[in-house]
């Protein structure tokens, strides 16, 4: 067996408040394009700069963009957020809102090299029954969950390239 060399003392942990719903500042320590094809397999998804995408591909290609950030709360605290960019019509709101929290133009094509590093303010929101806070809406700079309107046909999205 291995031995556990690992001690916490009582009080470091009371001190600690839960993180609660609400905006946090964020750092993409991680973004990974990955793609899934009948040549992959359902449910086998690739990292793209490992299997590149040729126009003599079987089947429906997908994308997302697999996110790994780094949060912080007020009192110093940091915490790991996940979350899965799709790269579908449907999800496309949600690439527009992480890329203008982040200063990149979702209409133009991006590296996920430049979303590295760079930081912006996200909404986590825990649904009813949830254990984990997840992201509900990227923030533009500036901006704060009160002032976001529901998007309208006056505000399109735009042409994304996916």
């Amino acid at each position: 067996m291995a031995k556990i060399d690992f001690t916490c003392d009582e009080a470091e942990v009371d001190e600690r408040s839960p993180i609660n719903p609400g905006e946090y500042r964020f750092f993409v320590t991680l973004a990974d394009l990955e793609v899934e094809t009948e040549e992959t397999g359902a449910g086998h998804w690739k990292p793209a700069d490992e299997y590149p995408v040729s126009e003599g591909m079987k089947g429906e290609l997908r994308q997302r963009i697999r996110l790994n950030m780094s949060c912080s709360k007020d009192d110093g605290f940091e915490f790991q957020v996940f979350d899965t960019l799709w790269l579908t019509s449907k999800a496309m709101w949600k690439y527009k809102q992480f890329c203008k929290s982040i200063g990149l133009d979702p209409t133009v094509p991006q590296d996920t090299e430049n979303m590295e590093n760079k930081s912006g303010t996200v909404r986590l929101d825990r649904k009813t029954g949830d254990k984990y806070l997840t992201p509900g809406r990227y923030l533009e700079p500036g901006q704060t969950s009160g002032q976001v309107s529901t998007p309208s046909e006056d505000d399109p999205v735009g042409s994304i390239p996916f």
